[in-house]
């Protein structure tokens, strides 16, 4: 299924939903969820208590494709995304304790010349909609929450990075850690 919406600034956010087997989704679950996470310099530090820090496991190129997140299935998403560059892959986990602050992936001043797209891709193999973790898609003034899109298993989410953002924390009910696959790309 493929769909698309339109934010009031023109800037595009895509969505791609059951491309992955369930068996493709289970493996980057299975790699998401074994990643090595590294808060204050100690993996031992309780994440439930991690608050305010960005929980992440940053990886490579070579460590995205034994991810085995690109494949086939994903190949017409992908076309999106042909010529650019990946700026960053990275795992985020979220906490029911996270203080989550709306951004954009292109804020970098050095690199205002460059186009950004951002794919996020839900790994988590069950996560009801009482759970929350939605991601939130604002105007450009943060006025206003132009899209709410509801964190759905196995989603894939393509993106103007320029397009201000921010992850709900997950509620209380929610019984795993939310975790994001995020690739950014830069043309």
């Amino acid at each position: 299924m493929y769909k698309r919406l339109v934010t009031s600034n023109g800037k595009e956010i895509e969505i791609w939903d059951n491309l992955l087997s369930y068996k493709k989704r289970s493996e980057i679950y299975d790699f998401v969820k074994n990643s090595y996470f590294v808060i204050q310099g100690a993996d031992n530090y309780h994440l439930e208590n991690a608050g305010n820090y960005q929980i992440a496991s940053k990886f490579t190129e070579d460590d995205l494709l034994r991810s085995r997140l690109f494949e086939d299935d994903t190949s017409e998403m992908l076309k999106k995304v042909e010529g650019y560059k990946i700026n960053q892959v990275r795992v985020n986990l979220s906490t029911l304790n996270d203080h989550n602050q709306f951004h954009s992936d292109a804020n970098d001043p050095n690199r205002e010349n460059e186009i950004f797209k951002t794919l996020i891709y839900y790994p988590n193999m069950k996560w009801d909609i009482e759970w929350g973790g939605y991601t939130l898609f604002a105007n450009d003034d943060l006025t206003e929450i132009e899209h709410t899109l509801v964190y759905t298993p196995g989603r894939f989410i393509l993106f103007d990075g320029e397009i201000p953002h921010c992850i709900g924390a997950p509620t209380n009910m929610a019984p795993s850690y939310r975790f994001t696959f995020v690739v950014q790309y830069t043309l």
